[in-house]
């Protein structure tokens, strides 16, 4: 079921509250999550993607450039990410998420040092990367799967694809520092 956005506001108020405000007192952006609810209540877990791309980037307040950097990711609003969270777990059964990523992470001993080898662990692990011995490169955004049905848990959304974290010159990119560091931030913001 499809709620109004006031409605969906109110409704969520009372889940995600950080320091005693909800969403609708708290989000000085005051980002409307009504669109990536829609989506993801039909279905349509390709565009809600895009969809959570755009609202990380407004959140972020990376709109001019159009990717989130480092201090964006450290200082990410908690009560968005924790919306954004709240929305892809309960549509797709706790599945995908930040926060069930950030359990893979930390079950498989990933941590803010854990470099470029547990970043691809993790990345094969959650469906990223091809386990080929042959094939060293991160999947194409095509390749992508966005069907729940056949998603290994924490596929979706996938962080790789999620605005450039570090590097201005390959919008698209994402190193293991910036994967980590945004983990850190989801287990911050999760508390």
């Amino acid at each position: 079921m499809i709620f109004s956005h006031k409605f969906a506001i109110a409704l969520s108020a009372s889940v995600l509250l950080t320091g005693g405000q909800s969403i609708a007192q708290s989000n000085a952006a005051s980002i409307d999550y009504s669109r990536l609810e829609s989506l993801l209540a039909e279905g349509d877990w390709q565009e809600a993607h895009q969809e959570t791309r755009d609202l990380m980037i407004q959140a972020g307040g990376a709109e001019e450039v159009g990717y989130l950097e480092d201090e964006s990711v450290t200082n990410f609003p908690c009560l968005d990410l924790n919306a954004i969270d709240q929305l892809w777990s309960q549509y797709s059964n706790g599945k995908f998420g930040f926060n069930a990523q950030r359990q893979i992470w930390e079950n498989m001993g990933g941590n803010p040092s854990s470099g470029d080898t547990a970043l691809d662990k993790f990345a094969v692990q959650v469906g990223w990367k091809k386990e080929d011995a042959g094939r060293t490169e991160y999947l194409e955004y095509s390749e992508l799967t966005f069907d729940p049905q056949t998603a290994v848990a924490g596929h979706l959304p996938a962080l790789k694809f999620i605005p450039d974290i570090v590097d201005a010159e390959v919008p698209g990119s994402i190193t293991s520092g910036s994967t980590s560091e945004f983990l850190q931030r989801v287990r911050t913001c999760s508390k």
